[in-house]
């Protein structure tokens, strides 16, 4: 089994400051992270998840610097719900009404947030695409395309 560099679950932190709480040597605990989580770790792992925990009291991560979430959670379910009741509503309708968009967010924003509930997909608005001698529209439609030559 290689050792693995991805993200420890704080489940396999706990376990392993628990052990070492309880006066394991560290190669035993790696045996045992090994045996009941099927992970491999390196010594100096077990070391600094313990040394964290002796300075930041948790196994927790800590929070990450970065921008704010522009919706809160509640206002979150709350735009979900509109749409689950009214399937018509797309982000670029709602960005525009200042009652279900208080907060002002963008459309991508709110696209977002439908994205990771799984209520709305690009692909589900149909979308005028100009070619570049102007002469024909596209239509993108579910994936199909239906195309409508104008005269110009």
């Amino acid at each position: 089994m290689k050792a693995q560099k991805h993200y420890l679950p704080p489940e396999i932190r706990y376990f392993i400051v628990v052990q070492k709480k309880m006066g394991k040597k560290t190669k035993d605990i790696i045996n045992l992270v090994e045996r009941k989580f099927q992970r491999k770790i390196v010594k100096n792992t077990v070391s600094k998840i313990y040394d964290k925990y002796l300075i930041n009291g948790s196994v927790e991560d800590r929070p990450k610097p970065g921008r704010p979430p522009k919706l809160s959670e509640e206002e979150e379910k709350q735009l979900i719900g509109n749409v689950v009741n009214n399937r018509q509503l797309i982000p670029t309708i709602i960005e525009k009404d200042p009652i279900l968009n208080p907060e002002n967010a963008s459309a991508r924003t709110l696209e977002k947030v439908l994205n990771k509930n799984g209520l709305f997909d690009s692909t589900d608005v149909p979308q005028p695409l100009f070619d570049d001698d102007r002469r024909s529209v596209s239509i993108l439609f579910s994936n199909v395309k239906l195309k409508i030559l104008i005269g110009l």
